[in-house]
């Protein structure tokens, strides 16, 4: 080959590796910066909108937020004029260490007397920074806090012109901690630093409640836009809590899930502990209640298991599924006579099943046909 044409195929080769390279250079720009919550939700990845009630995730965990029957009602805690300032204003990218809880609060079964107030809307139970950039839960967080956070309102957030306040509330026993984030905004929406009064005629302010006497926890919204678009309303945002990068559960990621007057409660589902089971006389279900809170669990001959919660009525002798269970079950039980029948369907996989229990008194415990549970998660 002539040395013409070998310096030809030089060039070439360096203009297709520099274009290569360059193309690798701005996804990778790219990537970091959707992590760091610098783009707008349109050039963020698609992510399901979240439902009113969810979980549990492996550990127990479920959530309601107040547009779900049955959920937490509003009410909004103040603490800007008797609480604590954690002296932030102003502050971006940064967290406060200790503080104190005022009570033994366990999350993910680990109980912490401290805790860590960050600026980005999170608080969490170490002395080490979580920071700006959110992502899903569960995750690797890329930050030294990757364990046992609490993600209110994750995003890159600068305590200004506002305050974060903190407060314990209460009497022993039914104690609660509130952290309140009065009056925050998000960094870099209309520039790269706290958006001017004339760019943010409102400004964010929620709050985590924690709880002594479950060990629930409270999220409430009581402004979550500040005229920003594609950030408003959690569109830029992570909710949620996690234990590690294998473990949480998410009320929404980069998702406008928030609304005024919004209040999402997360609480820690007890063992299921049954006290009365029906048996079909041939082997085609079971059905078992735990009477004191309705919790059930349906399980057909093939090892297919269904979960959730029945309405208990008629001192504990009808039962019948919540609206919005994808699960119909209704079941009645002549407790003189030790007799039950139910009926069972499932808008989702279109099974459909019936038990007839004639003699309640000589069913074995809870679990005889085995199963994996295959729970579908509630619905709107």
């Amino acid at each position: 080959m002539d040395t013409k044409r070998r310096i030809l195929f030089f060039f070439c080769g360096l203009m297709a590796a520099t274009l290569l390279w360059a193309g690798a250079r701005n996804g990778a720009d790219l990537e970091k910066k959707a992590k760091s919550g610098r783009l707008p939700r349109s050039e963020a990845a698609f992510h399901p909108a979240p439902l009113s009630a969810g979980g549990p995730d492996a550990f127990g965990y479920r959530y309601m937020d107040s547009d779900e029957p049955g959920g937490p009602a509003f009410q909004w805690v103040d603490i800007s004029e008797t609480g604590t300032s954690l002296s932030l204003n102003g502050y971006d990218d940064d967290y406060v260490f200790p503080v104190e809880i005022g009570f033994p609060f366990t999350f993910y079964g680990q109980t912490f007397t401290e805790a860590a107030v960050g600026t980005n809307g999170h608080v969490y139970f170490q002395d080490d920074y979580l920071g700006y950039g959110n992502d899903c839960i569960p995750a690797d967080t890329g930050y030294s806090v990757t364990e046992n956070f609490i993600a209110a309102y994750w995003n890159d957030l600068v305590i200004y012109p506002g305050e974060v306040y903190v407060q314990t509330l209460g009497t022993p026993g039914s104690r609660r901690f509130v952290v309140q984030f009065q009056d925050v905004q998000f960094y870099g929406c209309g520039g790269d630093g706290p958006v001017s009064a004339t760019l943010a005629p409102t400004a964010l302010s929620f709050e985590v409640i924690l709880h002594e006497a479950d060990g629930s926890i409270l999220l409430q919204y009581l402004q979550p836009a500040m005229g920003c678009s594609g950030y408003d309303n959690g569109a830029d945002a992570t909710i949620g809590i996690q234990r590690d990068p294998s473990l949480g559960l998410q009320y929404s990621c980069f998702e406008p899930s928030l609304q005024p007057g919004l209040a999402i409660l997360f609480t820690l589902t007890p063992p299921f502990a049954p006290d009365v089971t029906f048996l079909d006389d041939l082997g085609r279900a079971e059905l078992c209640i735990q009477r004191s809170n309705g919790a059930y669990q349906w399980t057909n001959r093939d090892g297919s298991t269904y979960q959730g919660t029945l309405v208990v009525a008629n001192g504990g002798t009808a039962f019948w599924t919540n609206p919005g269970d994808p699960t119909y079950i209704y079941a009645t039980y002549d407790a003189r006579r030790k007799r039950a029948r139910a009926y069972f369907s499932n808008s989702e996989d279109g099974n459909y099943n019936s038990l007839s229990d004639r003699n309640t008194t000589n069913n074995p415990a809870c679990g005889s046909l085995g199963g994996e549970p295959v729970t579908a998660p509630p619905q709107r």
